[in-house]
């Protein structure tokens, strides 16, 4: 009887202690104020899947991510402002979102490493300085 336990208790623990993949979450400010609407896009230097999610209020969280180095980039594809209908073909018009990131902008593309278990990236953009002319 006390062997059927012990098989069980060390199936039990065997079958509960998978660690959980792990998952990135943070906030994203662009000049110190939260990025409104946007994308976070994960890219593993290594194995793993190119993954991303979306910003909302200046947040995301992506789940089942790889471990490892990484990159972590922002973008903010245009908003499809409306429809314009000629004949059978439509089209839509887009417009550049009011907060802008670019590849290039401070703070985009940083890399990062990803640790098992839950791990929060707080990104902060920053606009290049304008030059002022001489």
């Amino acid at each position: 009887m006390r062997d059927c336990r012990t098989y069980a208790s060390l199936l039990a623990l065997l079958v509960g202690c998978e660690p959980a993949a792990p998952s990135v979450s943070g906030r994203v400010t662009l000049d110190g104020k939260p990025l409104e609407a946007g994308f976070v896009t994960l890219y593993p230097e290594g194995t793993g899947a190119t993954q991303g999610a979306e910003i909302r209020s200046g947040e995301f969280r992506i789940e089942k991510v790889a471990a490892g180095p990484a990159k972590l980039v922002v973008t903010t594809p245009p908003i499809a402002a409306q429809q314009v209908k000629k004949g059978t073909v439509t089209t839509l018009k887009f417009e550049t979102p009011i907060q802008s990131v670019t590849a290039s902008m401070q703070g985009n593309g940083v890399p990062v490493r990803i640790q098992s278990g839950h791990q929060s990236i707080d990104i902060a953009l920053r606009n290049a300085p304008s030059k002022k002319p001489r």
